[in-house]
């Protein structure tokens, strides 16, 4: 009977196979996503992670791919700014969240962020970039030479910091990317939603 019966917990693994592989982009900020998105899924969204992190990471979906005989998985991501005169502590403060959460703070420490015990302070100036629009778009660039397209510019910060968030990453992304229209960032920024709009820059 048990070789005939698949159990219970086996075919709850199997549906949540199927949905992995019919769904588009996964994100999750552990290792074994890549690997588990270049076998099933549409595509990868790196979320907290640095360039070199992010190369390391393309390189895994691509072999997981390979090794399923598919085709080259996407991997896009996340890139995030804060602007105006107390950006760094709005940075601080957006990544103090994350950096409480296990799996988060694990990642980050993984990455080399947090070797002071500080973790939220580290990311927060690595990886909420700061600044003037072109040393930001600097920064920007080292991702996108690392691999990862499409590159999602996210504004951070409270209500009151969000517009000059967002200001500057269009200002970025004109930097990177001269031809591209940002359509929908002159749009007015909702109070209820962290961030406001995402501008995306492609290679």
């Amino acid at each position: 009977m048990r070789g005939r019966h698949r159990p219970a917990a086996g075919r709850r693994a199997q549906r949540r196979t199927r949905r992995v592989a019919r769904g588009a982009a996964l994100a999750a900020p552990v290792r074994r996503r890549d690997a588990l998105a270049g076998r099933l899924a549409d595509g990868v969204l790196l979320n907290w992670t640095t360039p070199d992190s992010a190369g390391a990471s393309i390189e895994t979906v691509a072999a997981a791919a390979a090794n399923a005989c598919r085709a080259p998985v996407p991997v896009g991501g996340y890139v995030r700014i804060a602007a105006g005169p107390d950006a760094a502590a709005q940075a601080r403060a957006h990544t103090a969240f994350y950096a409480e959460l296990p799996a988060y703070r694990r990642s980050l420490v993984r990455m080399g962020l947090g070797g002071s015990g500080h973790v939220a302070t580290e990311a927060a100036r690595e990886l909420v970039l700061q600044g003037p629009a072109e040393s930001i778009a600097r920064r920007v660039q080292e991702w996108r030479d690392a691999g990862v397209d499409p590159l999602v510019v996210y504004p951070v910060g409270d209500p009151g910091s969000i517009p000059a968030a967002v200001r500057l990453a269009v200002d970025v992304i004109h930097i990177l990317t001269p031809s591209a229209t940002t359509a929908g960032s002159a749009a007015p920024v909702s109070d209820e939603i962290e961030g406001g709009p995402e501008l995306r820059a492609r290679s």
